[in-house]
């Protein structure tokens, strides 16, 4: 099956994305002097963009690929809340958000003047959600699942306090049930909590803090790192993404390191979630190890390509796959 034939294929497929979301707000403007209250640069706005981030960006990746797509995760009782929810609706990704009273909303807030990042704040909460809320955010899942189990299943982690372990084991317990492939995004916090996933998708940094052992991007050392993965977690397939080092794949017999396709840079912002739906695409349709990574590396180039988070389209992967 060739790429266009796979995505075709991939077209209306259901996928359902937990994780944290997270608002992504770009202030552009530009510079022209200096506080006279401060060292610092005055910046004369000139307009602003919203964009959807974390899960939600993962889920829109995986729009784009053409995925009939369901967002489950949580916000709180704000205008940001409102924002990702009219943000989803035009992308026509359905959604179940938990309105979490006095938690923030998680959003990232760019100051960028001449195509620089000035400065980024950062609002949210960090804390697990409660018990309670926990049941909810379970509750709506398993409600999910039981109307019409999806294709996959991807756990998206940023560590924003949304899967907690009894989320991730919960889900887990029931997509190994239904047989339904998990894709795991993790973070550091329950590294080790997504026992029996399909796809394990560190970055290389998370990868490194989590070893007995020191890491390097190259294959031998990848391959150590793959198997004490494998004997904590028993898990089907390592995908660890090494920034400019390129990919690294493996299902525990055959192992692929894939270098960075070189573009010009513009933003790394959102790359691994499009390497996240990229995989996910991947496992679903049967694709082969090196295809995966290829395809994800190419994604990746393009999406760093664009300022700003930005979520590939199902043309341009053809487009660019070689």
């Amino acid at each position: 099956m060739s790429v266009t034939e796979a995505l075709d294929d991939f077209e209306s497929k259901k996928i359902l994305v937990i994780g944290d979301i997270i608002l992504d707000i770009y202030i552009h403007g530009t510079v022209e002097r200096i506080s006279p209250e401060a060292p610092i640069p005055i910046v004369n706005h000139q307009h602003t963009r919203h964009a959807l981030g974390g899960a939600a960006n993962v889920a829109a990746n995986l729009k784009g690929l053409g995925a009939d797509v369901t967002l489950v995760s949580a916000t709180g009782e704000d205008r940001e809340a409102e924002y990702l929810g009219v943000m989803l609706d035009l992308e026509e990704i359905a959604h179940d958000l938990i309105a979490v009273k006095d938690r923030p909303t998680t959003s990232k807030s760019r100051i960028i003047a001449a195509g620089h990042q000035m400065l980024r704040i950062d609002h949210e909460m960090t804390e697990e959600l409660s018990p309670e809320q926990s049941k909810l955010l379970l509750e709506k899942i398993l409600d999910r699942l039981r109307q019409e189990p999806p294709a996959a299943l991807v756990l998206e982690d940023y560590n924003k306090g949304l899967l907690t372990e009894e989320v991730i084991h919960t889900v887990l317990d029931k997509a190994r049930s239904l047989a339904i492939p998990v894709i795991v995004d993790p973070k550091q916090s329950h590294f080790f909590a997504y026992s029996g996933c399909r796809v394990f998708k560190p970055n290389f940094k998370e990868c490194a803090r989590q070893l007995p052992f020191p890491l390097k991007p190259e294959m031998e050392s990848l391959q150590q790192a793959d198997a004490y993965l494998r004997g904590r977690l028993h898990h089907g397939i390592s995908m660890i993404t090494l920034a400019e080092h390129g990919i690294f794949i493996s299902d525990g017999h055959r192992s692929h390191l894939l270098p960075t396709e070189i573009r010009q840079v513009s933003d790394v912002s959102g790359a691994g979630d499009t390497v996240t739906a990229i995989a996910t695409f991947g496992i679903v349709q049967s694709l082969s190890l090196e295809l995966i990574a290829s395809l994800a590396n190419k994604a990746a180039g393009l999406v760093c390509a664009r300022p700003g988070v930005y979520a590939i389209r199902k043309e341009e992967l053809i487009q660019n796959h070689n």
